[in-house]
């Protein structure tokens, strides 16, 4: 089980606005740590937070944290189902 989910921060927040400018492999590789652990870890939290409310109120939905987020790389250029799930 991941940390409690406490939010996005602020810099996570940044890390978007400043890949939204900089929406390549070059800019992004060098900065998947900062990624992982401003985004990624609080997403999974997210997830874990979710399924368990899930659970708790008998709704018959799914939050894992392996499967439910996009994946940082999904390319769809060439796959016959593009929806991101």
């Amino acid at each position: 089980m991941a940390e409690p989910f406490a939010g996005f921060s602020r810099d996570g927040i940044q890390f978007l606005v400043d890949l939204a400018g900089h929406n390549d492999r070059s800019w992004f590789q060098p900065r998947k740590a900062e990624y992982d652990r401003l985004l990624k870890e609080p997403l999974e939290a997210l997830c874990w937070a979710l399924a368990e409310r899930f659970e708790s109120r008998g709704l018959p939905l799914k939050s894992d944290p392996a499967r439910s987020p996009f994946r940082i790389y999904r390319d769809v250029r060439f796959s016959a189902d593009k929806s991101p799930h």
